[in-house]
């Protein structure tokens, strides 16, 4: 009892005294990250339990991007000094792609439910059961998609930006030293998605692509490169801007709350 009760009052002693504002709130993001993670994996291991290749799972975009928010967390709040956390890139970069997964995603949902509704008889009314929140058979497949791509990405993006506003960094470095290394992984993602359908195909002999139609290169390169190419060139770069420049902002206004992270944590 004496052991099971020093265990919890030396958590609560960590969490009140050895953490910072700013990573008492991203335990909380930590929490919400850890259990994405759990409902990604749930999705691998109900592929493999099909018998179906696990790696369908995890070639998504969006089960990546929640495993990747999930590991900047787990840094942020336990090893704080981590090299990784250096000049807040990863922090930045993290914001970025769990934005992109929450944007194009949800864009595409609304954007397929308002066409059941406007134009019934369309190919976007027609995608609704297909693609998006639409295409979930049962509540838990819903609540799953809801989560990875709602309410993980809003927590962590909310999070993110309030990290600058209890630990402003007021040495953020020149817009392209974050944009350069920032393309490096969506630009090996979408040489993968862009390479994916001339040599992998699906158990019925069709082309697999990682997103259907958007995706698929082959069967369908008149739609599919430029929405892999504006993704890559148009949406990665402008999101980029847009949270180094709430970064900066925010820390500017917020210069008097800059705190120095305990190095014993």
């Amino acid at each position: 009892m004496n052991r099971l009760k020093l265990k919890k009052v030396s958590f609560k002693s960590w969490y009140k005294n050895q953490l910072t504002r700013s990573q008492k709130i991203f335990f909380f993001a930590f929490i919400v990250n850890a259990i994405s993670v759990l409902l990604v994996f749930h999705g691998l291991f109900a592929l493999l339990f099909k018998g179906r290749d696990g790696f369908l799972s995890l070639d998504k975009f969006t089960n990546q991007t929640n495993i990747l928010i999930f590991f900047f967390s787990l840094f942020y709040v336990f090893f704080p000094k981590h090299s990784f956390l250096k000049n807040d890139k990863f922090l930045i970069a993290c914001i970025t792609y769990i934005f992109i997964t929450f944007f194009v995603y949800n864009l595409v949902s609304i954007t397929n439910a308002v066409a059941v509704i406007v134009a019934p008889k369309s190919i976007l009314a027609w995608s609704y059961t297909r693609i998006g929140y639409g295409s979930k058979a049962t509540a838990f497949l819903l609540f799953i998609d809801l989560f990875k791509h709602l309410f993980n990405p809003i927590v962590f993006i909310v999070c993110g930006f309030f990290k600058f506003v209890h630990d402003p960094n007021l040495k953020l470095k020149k817009f392209s030293s974050y944009l350069l290394p920032m393309m490096i992984y969506p630009a090996i993602y979408c040489v993968y998605v862009i390479v994916a359908p001339f040599i992998y195909k699906q158990e019925n002999g069709m082309t697999y692509s990682v997103y259907n139609v958007s995706t698929n290169t082959k069967d369908y390169p008149q739609f599919a490169y430029p929405v892999v190419f504006f993704l890559l060139l148009v949406l990665i770069p402008v999101t980029t801007y847009l949270t180094w420049f709430g970064a900066r902002k925010i820390s500017k206004k917020y210069e008097q709350n800059q705190v120095v992270i305990n190095p014993q944590n």
